[in-house]
Formats: structure tokens, sequence, C-alpha cells
């Protein structure tokens, strides 16, 4: 009886353990993950965007600006988490650079 009690108690520390350890952990936030992606955040109009510079090919050297607004970098952040892609086509508009 006594063994069996030390293995709930033991176990009831580790789930606990385990989910302060869970809420500790740091997850960036959405700007600091653009930040790391290379988006810089500007305000056009009033609205907050993230742009980063895209090639137009791989021919070429003129670049595009593409500018996504902070929702489209979250799904653009799970996308390519879930992906392991940062070539997804989501784009909220482009400035040509040349």
């Amino acid at each position: 009886m006594r063994n069996r009690l030390n293995q709930v108690t033991c176990l009831a520390i580790l789930v606990g353990a385990s989910s302060l350890i869970g809420c500790a952990t740091k997850v960036p936030t959405t700007r600091q993950w653009g930040a790391s992606q290379s988006f810089q955040q500007v305000n056009l109009k009033g609205k907050e965007y993230f742009c980063r510079p895209e090639p137009t090919n791989a021919l070429s050297s003129s670049t595009n600006v593409n500018c996504l607004t902070s929702l489209q970098l979250l799904n653009f952040r799970i996308a390519s988490e879930r992906t392991s892609s940062r070539d997804l086509p989501i784009v909220a508009f482009t400035y040509p650079t040349e």
C-alpha cells in the first residue's frame, strides 16, 4: 500500500513539474518571429504591416517588397511551421523596388 502511495505521489509531482516547465517556456511573439524572418515593421497609412524584400525570380536581380498585416504574418508563421517552408505565396501587396 505504501509503495503504491509513493508511486502516485511521484506521478503527481512529475505532472506538476512538467506543467510548470511548459508554462515557463518562452514562445516568441509574432513581431519577434517576424523580425527573425527578416520582416520589418512599418506603418503605412496608419496601419501596421510587416514587410521584407523578395526576389522576383532566380534569373533577375530585381526584388519586390512583400508586406503582410499582423494577422497575415501570424497565418504565415503557422503555415511555415507546419510545412517548414519560407516560400509560401502569402502576399498582402507588393511594392516593386525598381
